[in-house]
């Protein structure tokens, strides 16, 4: 919620600001689906406490609700402003039980959540994300040339009805973090209902946390008007005014978990999100003055176990905010009656923690002498630590001048919420949160966000919806099956079966939709598919950034082993996968383990097919970083990679191999154990090789290329590990591929480019389109004798096609030597058109010398410039050595050249594209030095991180 310490408030903006509602026809009444994600404060009880994100919302509520008595709004003509709107009876969405958008189609809860949907804004409209809250009233919408702020933004300049002014507008929380902007005007709409010359904060500015991130992008206050900072009615006060609703209220259902259905009901009340009835209380403004600012009711007081435990206090029903907050010494006195519970070490007094296994008492709030529970899992904020010993509880103490609380969305998760303007009350219902209503989720951006249909009034008796269940189970199996792609994780087939019970009944009962089981979903969600697959072949996925630990994932889908059809696992330890050596698997088709670079390599080897379990469907094998035995059994395999893999012999390779005549893929990178045993010489034929990777020593490669025969082959890479042993000339393969050698002309005929990298590694690599040979030479004394020895031979070898291409030339962390530069400076084919200039490792070693050899012409008879018909250079930027780009343009297209009389200039650059440096280093743009590059390379397109950049 907008929780400011200072704000630039004005008066109201002048005629053409005013909004403006024209009575509607009709009234209506809108479903709108609202997102959870992640507000950075976490309340899971299984995720450690985030305190620096609790301090920034509890710095928000003491600046928000200190000195209540004494604000200015609540004090004469001025702050008073009443408004008065019809009393009518709620309506029940759910009247409307057949229409074709339930309502129900939401995001997962995240535990610690922001509230946000879609908004449209502007002639035409613009979609952007807003977070509902009922503690502020102001509306704030980010512009496109705003700094900080989350997206999407909303472009003033294409809508035809903005109107702006200069009325500032800035909000200050108590943490640093601050929007600010001016008012402005515009058509706004909410699933569909609109509000013509609605008045809101036009933000240019924010900075810290928010948006939460950059979660949501704007900002609906719910309030009543009497908060809201820029004086402007609030978005659903307008709608209420101008008789525009069924009902002049609007509700929240806050789902729990990692479950979706999260709503917002303008106008309109949904059974379906609550059970029993809506109990409903007056409002209280004693906290104010008489005047009502806040969605607060009284509370005769907090009850623990039954036992009144606080005396009573006004309460803030408050979306915008996560935990609940009450007086210090209420909350003193609410955790003395948890057995253990402490003050939380190490944070704010007022706050506590409990021992993390204890059983929490019922904790209570009365309202009208009905009791209205916390649920024990909203009042779990989770462990204090890693060691899980102490768990931070969701009651805070903060003190406030007055028996004041804010209830947050640690309350309002068990209790569905109404908020009716036209009655001056709000209500309470038990939030439904049945697996009827809501299916566990991942997070779907913002930007795809559904907005309801209005319903009108006219529709409000008999509407039947559209006729989806005419869709037969033909159709929409044949949907997944050929059309969706990649196919449906089980999250979304839970959404879909919220669609109707025609579909859900589809759904449920089609084993093979709910193969796909990724851990992306959780692992409530994947027992659930798994459920229900039946005896389909199955695909297994742990990708990297699951959510669940892989031990957890994999016990709970081995169950299902024999089953399993792909395998797709990344892991950072190999033990977890200890348990699939004794396994069958006699469905396997595919299976990939990778383990990252980053990690220990395990040097136990796995043993993942043993004689009885070999799947003798197994086509496809990807290994990276692990040790293990390539199975004697293991045939007819399409693609085989390894990389990094220990324990993997030539010989074993060779067998598998030669059994695998429809071998299309292989790739080989570092495997330390593949030793060539040059007294057995080997024929593999590969008639079906379409792509051959290896990068291996250059004794490995000349072993293997020797004896394989493959005229199918379309794409080749070489990375040669290069010793210094042996001439240069007999290390670069000319004698072991020979046979490839019109394989290799065909690949250099469809290059339209040559590429030579260079690496500070010492990894020379050469791309020719499909062809690509990389030389890793560190090793090598005389590396730039060696480079000229490998050039030449490529040029020999490559046929005439080679030294007709353009070349591009890359520099990444290495300063070559002139005598480097000159040898491809010296032939006029290939023609270097475009050269690459990086700077990244530290210490960084940049290619200075590249940019002063393009400076000044070659000291030849006849004076040349180097690589005269250059066309593009792309640089990462570094301050520490701008002045050499500069210096170079100087040089080669400034002033300098005329003493140059009898030397042509170089042709003009076409394009000069320039990046930012690392992290270490300010990314920004030097809009000086870009516009010095501009000054002196007249004609040349400057590009900004691939943006166009124009001057003045």
């Amino acid at each position: 919620m907008i929780l400011p310490t200072s704000a630039i408030t004005t008066a109201l903006l002048l005629a053409p600001l005013v909004a403006s509602n024209p009575t509607p026809p009709q009234r209506q009444a809108h479903v709108v689906p609202i997102r959870q994600q992640k507000r950075g404060f976490n309340a899971s009880p299984d995720t450690p406490f985030n305190a620096a994100a609790a301090q920034a919302e509890r710095n928000k509520i003491s600046n928000r609700y200190a000195n209540l008595a004494s604000k200015k709004r609540g004090l004469g003509s001025e702050g008073k402003r009443e408004f008065k709107v019809e009393a009518i009876e709620p309506f029940d969405i759910q009247s409307l039980k057949k229409r074709a958008s339930s309502g129900e189609n939401s995001l997962q809860d995240q535990s610690d959540a922001v509230y946000f949907g879609a908004l449209s804004i502007g002639t035409p409209a613009q979609q952007t994300v807003i977070d509902f809250d009922t503690g502020s009233a102001d509306l704030l919408v980010p512009t496109e040339n705003c700094s900080g702020c989350g997206t999407p933004l909303f472009n003033t300049a294409q809508s035809s009805t903005f109107q702006a002014s200069s009325t500032p507008f800035q909000i200050q929380y108590g943490d640093g973090s601050q929007a600010a902007g001016t008012l402005a005007s515009d058509t706004v709409a909410v699933a569909g209902q609109t509000v013509q010359n609605q008045v809101f904060a036009a933000i240019t500015q924010e900075s810290g946390d928010f948006s939460s991130g950059g979660i949501f992008a704007g900002l609906m206050g719910m309030g009543f008007p009497s908060l809201a900072e820029s004086k402007a009615t609030p978005f659903f006060f307008n709608l209420a005014q101008a008789n525009a609703l069924t009902s002049n209220l609007f509700s929240f259902f806050l789902a729990r978990g990692d479950k979706t259905g999260s709503e917002l009901c303008i106008g309109c009340t949904d059974s379906s999100k609550y059970t029993g009835n809506v109990n409903f209380y007056p409002l209280d403004a004693s906290a104010t003055q008489g005047v009502q600012v806040y969605w607060s009711i009284a509370a005769s007081g907090i009850t623990v176990n039954g036992q009144a435990a606080t005396q009573g206090l006004s309460c803030v029903m408050d979306t915008g905010t996560t935990g609940v907050y009450v007086p210090t010494a209420f909350a003193q006195a609410i955790y003395s009656a948890i057995p253990g519970a402490t003050p939380a070490p190490g944070q704010p007094d007022g706050t506590y923690a409990y021992p993390c296994g204890q059983a929490v008492p019922e904790i209570a709030f009365v309202f009208g002498g009905q009791s209205y529970a916390m649920d024990a899992t909203d009042f779990n904020l989770g462990p204090l630590d890693q060691t899980g010993t102490l768990c931070m509880g969701a009651i805070m103490g903060i003190d406030q001048g007055v028996n004041f609380a804010t209830v947050g969305d640690a309350f309002l998760k068990n209790w569905y919420s109404v908020y009716d303007a036209g009655g001056n009350r709000v209500g309470l219902a038990k939030s439904n949160q049945s697996s009827e209503y809501l299916s566990e989720s991942a997070a779907p951006s913002p930007s795809d966000t559904p907005i309801h249909p209005a319903v009108s009034h006219a529709e409000l008796r008999g509407l039947e919806g559209p006729p989806i269940h005419r869709v037969s189970e033909d159709v929409l199996l044949c949907i997944f099956h050929d059309v969706v792609h990649p196919p449906p994780s089980g999250q979304h087939l839970a959404r879909l079966g919220l669609v109707c019970k025609h579909w859900r009944e589809i759904v449920e009962s089609a084993s093979t939709l709910w193969t796909y089981i990724t851990a992306l979903d959780g692992l409530s969600h994947v027992r659930n598919a798994l459920s229900h697959t039946g005896q389909a072949p199955l695909d297994i996925v742990y990708p990297r950034g699951a959510r669940c630990k892989a031990d957890a994932f994999l016990l709970l889908v081995k169950d299902r082993i024999q089953y399993w059809r792909t395998v797709d696992i990344s892991v950072s330890d190999a033990d977890v996968l200890s348990d699939l050596q004794t396994s069958k698997m006699p469905l396997l088709e595919t299976l990939r383990i990778l383990i990252p670079y980053y990690h220990p390599r395990n040097t136990s080897v796995i043993d993942i097919f043993g004689e009885p379990s070999v799947p003798s469907r197994l086509t496809e094998l990807e290994i990276k970083c692990l040790c293990m035995t390539i199975p004697l059994w293991l045939a007819n395999l399409t693609s085989l990679s390894l990389e990094a893999v220990g324990h993997v012999t030539m010989e074993d390779l060779l067998r598998v191999l030669q059994s695998s005549n429809n071998l299309k893929v292989l790739k080989l990178e570092q495997l330390f154990t593949l030793n060539p045993n040059k007294a057995v010489p080997h024929i593999t034929h590969l008639p079906s090789l379409l792509s051959l990777e290896l990068w291996l020593p250059v004794e490995t490669i000349h072993y293997l290329l020797s004896g394989l025969r493959t005229n199918t082959l379309s794409s080749l890479r070489l990375t040669c590990d290069m010793v210094d042993s042996t001439p240069p000339r007999d290390n670069l393969l000319s004698n072991q591929i020979t046979h490839f050698m019109p394989t290799i002309h065909e690949l250099v005929s469809r290059a339209a480019l040559v590429e030579f990298d260079f690496y500070s590694t010492g990894v020379y690599s050469l791309d020719l389109g499909d062809l690509n040979f990389n030389f890793e030479v560190q090793q090598i004394q005389n590396q730039y004798g060696f480079a000229r020895d490998v050039f030449e031979w490529l040029a020999e070898h490559l046929g005439p096609n080679f030294r007709a291409m353009p070349a591009r030339l890359e520099f990444d962390d290495v300063e070559p030597h002139i005598e480097h530069l000159e040898l491809y400076g010296a032939f006029p084919k290939p023609r270097v058109v475009e050269v690459t200039l990086y700077a990244f490792d530290v210490p960084e070693v940049p290619p200075i010398s590249v940019l002063q050899y393009l400076s000044s012409p070659r000291q030849s008879d006849p004076s040349v410039w180097p690589f005269p018909h250059l066309e593009r250079i792309n640089y990462y930027r570094r301050g520490l050595w701008n002045s050499y780009l500069v210096e170079m343009l100087k040089g080669r297209y400034g002033d300098e050249h005329i003493q140059h009389a009898k030397l042509q200039p170089p042709q003009p650059l076409k394009e000069i594209r320039i990046y930012a440096g690392s992290t270490s280093y300010p990314t920004g743009p030097d809009m000086k030095f870009l516009k010095e590059v501009q000054d002196l390379a007249v004609g040349t397109r400057i590009f900004w991180k691939d943006e166009l950049l124009t001057f003045e």
